[in-house]
């Protein structure tokens, strides 16, 4: 796969970082259209805690079809149900290892009329809750491929529940050797895995020899990674963070196309950044400052709405805040708007995009935004 999109010309440098750009200015590239003030994200809820709760560490945000939330909560091992307003519903499940009990409560899907799963970080085992948040029935989705880190349910609101798809990463002792691979893999509503519908290299880490004999590995910050998301049809895409190069896989495995989104190139990564990504280093830290790429990645954050459109969270030059590109393959038009780097965007919903930030205190909080967008 191609991995570098085409620069644009200096002249979209401010409008790429949002700067200066005045509204609804257009800059063309190629075939392909960079829209400012076409895309407006009007922030409609912000719950950080309740009369009667709070978040501890939201995980994961998954949405019904009738509005209502649900909300992973890592810290607290459980999930929060809200209603569309934000109000506090329920609970669902606990601390431990039974049936509907969770240790580190990682990702959630909605499926067939609005059942709930949910993936356990811990030891990979599904968790699925009726729409009346009843447990009914669990899986492990763990085994030799590797440890699962991402779940996603295609066909969502047909009439029988498809297979699920999980991502697979080789694991930390892995992704330092050259033929190690991450893979998305179909698994079977009995957790039966199938062979890997398509594999990618993995994220990026080092390794530091101990006096042991052993090894310590250490994630490098600012590095590319890979990027998944499920979009409609069923149709897996998948994006390097080098570049805005999507490639979309059907059912079989096989790529379907590759959209490449001309880009200018990310910004440099600052003496300031890494000191505060190496805050908490106590081991390895001269080490994994030397693997520090210069530049940051062309995006964070990766996702596809339901009219298949790519949305690319991007680094800018001011650091507190995120650049959201919006491309509309079917028109090579790119929609643009800013927030905060706090923010980050689980879910798409209709003309609703679900996330979470901090609050000026630090506390967890729960957002959603009406998505206006001039095609």
């Amino acid at each position: 796969m191609l991995r570098y999109g085409a620069l644009l010309t200096s002249a979209l440098v401010l409008c790429t970082w949002l700067v200066g750009c005045g509204s609804n200015e257009t800059t063309a590239s190629g075939e392909w259209t960079i829209a400012e003030g076409t895309l407006e994200l009007q922030e409609r809820l912000h719950v950080s805690e309740g009369k009667s709760f709070y978040f501890g560490r939201i995980a994961d945000v998954a949405v019904a079809d009738d509005g209502q939330i649900y909300v992973a909560d890592n810290q607290a091992a459980h999930v929060k149900v809200l209603s569309p307003d934000g109000e506090l519903r329920d609970t669902v499940g606990t601390r431990g290892e039974g049936p509907g009990e969770f240790q580190y409560p990682l990702k959630l899907s909605v499926g067939r009329g609005d059942s709930l799963y949910v993936m356990d970080g811990t030891d990979g085992r599904v968790h699925v809750f009726s729409p009346e948040l009843a447990f009914e029935r669990g899986f492990s989705s763990h085994g030799d491929q590797g440890t699962p880190i991402d779940m996603m349910i295609p066909g969502r609101g047909a009439s029988l529940d498809r297979s699920f798809l999980f991502v697979y990463s080789p694991g930390a002792r892995a992704v330092v050797q050259e033929d190690a691979q991450m893979g998305v893999r179909p698994v079977s509503l009995d957790g039966t895995i199938g062979d890997p519908l398509l594999t990618t290299p993995p994220y990026r880490v080092t390794s530091k020899d101990l006096d042991n004999g052993g090894k310590l590995f250490l994630y490098v910050p600012f590095t590319p990674a890979p990027h998944f998301a499920l979009g409609p049809k069923g149709r897996v895409h998948y994006a390097w963070s080098d570049s805005l190069t999507v490639t979309a896989y059907g059912s079989t495995g096989q790529p379907e196309r590759t959209v490449r989104v001309p880009f200018e190139s990310a910004p440099p990564v600052t003496d300031d950044e890494i000191e505060t990504a190496l805050a908490d280093q106590t081991r390895g830290r001269e080490q994994v400052r030397n693997e520090i790429p210069a530049s940051k990645p062309a995006f964070n954050q990766f996702l596809v709405d339901g009219d298949g459109r790519y949305w690319f969270g991007r680094p800018t030059t001011n650091p507190d805040s995120t650049a959201w590109w919006v491309a509309a393959t079917e028109t090579k038009r790119v929609m643009t708007d800013t927030l905060s780097s706090e923010i980050r965007i689980f879910t798409i919903q209709d003309d609703r995009a679900y996330g979470a930030t901090t609050t000026d205190g630090g506390a967890p909080a729960l957002v959603r935004y009406r998505i206006r967008l001039d095609n």
